[in-house]
């Protein structure tokens, strides 16, 4: 449920007197405000809203834009003497507060001076390579400026993670030495989440129960986040026996079947840094996850692609096409089971790793695709020679796609990262070459030869019109039932709930409800004000503990061996009906159809214990079976 659908409103063009601007690195925000926050790479004089930078040695800019699309201030991030050397901002962070944050990594292959605009200025000697981490506010005031260490060249920076209260995690590979100025020592080599304060005061360096690639290792690329709602931190990657061994945790990770191609892995760790869970994709099947974004109560949502067939968290990616790879978009309780899954089809997807982010009930994701893409029941076609931009919207209680857009120019576009703002107003950054239009705007990459970087919008609601920030509680009053009571904004003019079993929608500030079956369900509250409306959800469970076949249809069904250690086989199910293996809190970690012959169902994947086989034929009617993993 959204305010309506996204349309295209307006788009800039960022480019530099030099080229360039095909580099991955580049980053969006929003704040609570609504401003949106960009850092793009490119090079000498820098243009971009109709101002340019005073320099002439920019690599990088930090720019910041109101809802109108009207850019309110530009920062200037370049080197001095030095040619070849490169101040890269990569990753931008925002926390409640007004703080806008920049981590990045200034390179150089001589002597060389880095400079933030007039803010402040370093100047290294030699060869040598420093990851930063920087702070403005809102208004484009410098704060502070930090570093781990000069000398960093082989273990850059992975990712930046702020919480709203500003507490900050920056997450690196780090050898033993003395680092932050002499702020902390390492004694281990290890990944860490070394966190500072809103206010750049170093507080820990949290070690990550990961073993880290030897040191003679070409780095690898390793991702992280951490999740304030839960206090955890996620890790995943895309292992190749090119890293080495890998354990996480407890857990080993099993070595791709062909060596050399990328198997999906992606962790939990607890705020101390200790492996809370690992899930890994089919080792005989590429695969990779983009980017994972959390909602407040935890819940998942994981961008990526791999081969049609491949399986992961119980789940397998299919392609109704049958081409290779398909697009994935998958949320996962705090444990890793799965609530849903939703997979591309047709489209030729080009390479990228293309990010995903959640509001409310509202999920938005890009790519690049060539040809024809289809995803449910929306389809768009490429305009470009090459390849073209998409930008997928879904219900994130659902996964069910609401709008499929596609953004063109006439030699190729690539979309790099995506931003909501608090009204669900969408921004994307990228780069294209050629002739662009967009919401009005159309322009050339200049110079014409050159790849030129692009911020889009497509708008929700109005600027200047905010929608209700909706948020409920749910109580559970006693076997089936749950009572919901409003607790967001006000006031509102309409408010409806969900309660996510196909039953009637209720009307009211509380709501009770009492399910027909146990299991999960998505409880959805709307409402409505003069902007439009706004939908939150959550996932509450009814212990299916004791539930049983009533009309005695499945009585005849056979699970066997039970217990059970790789598979489980499950005979006499009438063709089309739906089976679920569920944990005994009524998550559900498996999914499978029977076609009329005996159902094989893959066990690997799933922890050891009691779980409930949950069977629904075509007309709606359920019963269960209990069977133990071994």
């Amino acid at each position: 449920s959204i305010a309506q659908t996204l349309s295209p409103d307006w788009a800039k063009q960022i480019n530099g007197s030099q080229g360039g601007g095909t580099t991955t690195y580049g980053d969006i925000t929003t704040d609570k405000e609504g401003n949106v926050y960009a850092l793009y790479n490119e090079q000498g004089y820098v243009y971009a809203g109709g101002q340019a930078t005073q320099d002439s040695t920019s690599t990088t800019v930090l720019t910041s834009w109101d809802c109108n699309g009207s850019l309110r201030w530009m920062k200037s991030l370049g080197v001095t003497g030095n040619v070849g050397a490169r101040n890269t901002g990569m990753y931008l962070e925002v926390d409640t507060l007004g703080g806008i944050y920049v981590s990045g990594s200034a390179t150089s292959q001589g002597t060389a001076g880095f400079y933030w605009d007039t803010d402040t200025t370093i100047n290294i000697a030699g060869s040598a390579s420093m990851e930063y981490l920087m702070k403005y506010n809102s208004q484009g005031q410098f704060q502070w400026f930090r570093t781990l260490a000069a000398n960093y060249m082989q273990n850059p920076s992975i990712r930046l993670s702020a919480s709203p209260s500003g507490d900050l995690f920056w997450f690196a590979l780090l050898d033993p030495g003395l680092y932050g100025g002499g702020a902390f020592t390492i004694t281990t080599r290890k990944y860490y989440a070394v966190r500072y304060s809103a206010a750049g005061s170093f507080q820990a360096a949290i070690p990550l129960d990961m073993t880290p690639p030897a040191s003679t290792t070409t780095p690898f690329s390793v991702s992280w986040k951490f999740d304030p709602s839960t206090n955890r931190f996620y890790s995943w990657l895309s292992y190749t026996n090119n890293y080495g061994s890998l354990t996480i945790g407890n857990t080993t990770i099993a070595s791709p079947a062909n060596g050399t191609s990328g198997t999906a892995v992606l962790s939990a760790f607890d705020g101390q840094g200790q492996n809370l869970w690992v899930k890994q994709a089919s080792t005989n099947k590429t695969s990779r996850i983009d980017d994972i974004a959390f909602n407040t109560d935890g819940v998942l949502y994981i961008k990526g692609e791999s081969e049609p067939g491949t399986v992961f968290c119980g789940d397998t990616a299919t392609n109704a096409s049958g081409q290779s790879p398909t697009a994935c978009l998958m949320s996962l309780d705090t444990n890793g089971g799965l609530f849903w899954s939703n997979y591309s089809a047709n489209g030729q997807l080009g390479g990228g790793f293309f990010n995903v982010s959640q509001v409310n009930n509202t999920l938005v994701t890009t790519g690049r695709y060539y040809g024809t893409l289809t995803w449910n029941n929306h389809s768009v076609t490429s305009t470009s020679q090459n390849y073209s931009g998409y930008l997928l919207q879904a219900d994130a209680a659902t996964g069910i796609v609401q709008q499929l857009a596609s953004f063109d120019a006439s030699t190729s576009c690539t979309p790099q990262n995506t931003a909501l703002d608090k009204n669900g107003n969408t921004y994307i950054t990228g780069f294209f070459q050629g002739n662009m239009s967009f919401g009005g705007n159309t322009f050339s990459s200049t110079p014409a030869w050159s790849f030129n970087h692009f911020l889009l919008k497509y708008k929700n609601v109005n600027c200047g019109c905010d929608l209700l920030l909706p948020a409920f509680n749910a109580t559970h009053t006693g076997g089936k039932t749950y009572q919901c009571t409003y607790t967001g904004q006000t006031p509102y003019t309409t408010i409806s709930w969900d309660f996510g079993d196909g039953s009637p929608t209720l009307f009211g500030v509380s709501p009770s409800h009492t399910y027909a079956a146990y299991g999960t369900y998505s409880v959805c509250v709307t409402v409505t004000n003069a902007c439009g409306s706004n939908t939150t959800c959550q996932y509450i469970t009814i212990d299916p503990t004791g539930i049983d076949d009533a009309t005695g249809i499945f009585s005849s069904v056979s699970v066997y061996p039970n217990p059970a250690n790789n598979e489980v086989m499950i005979d006499d199910l009438a063709s089309g009906t739906t089976v679920e293996i569920l944990d005994m809190l009524g998550r559900r970690l498996k999914k499978a159809t029977s076609d009329g012959t005996t159902l094989h169902i893959s066990l690997l994947d799933l922890n050891a214990g009691v779980h409930l086989l949950r069977f629904t034929n075509k007309e709606g009617q359920s019963g269960s079976q209990m069977f133990v993993k071994q």
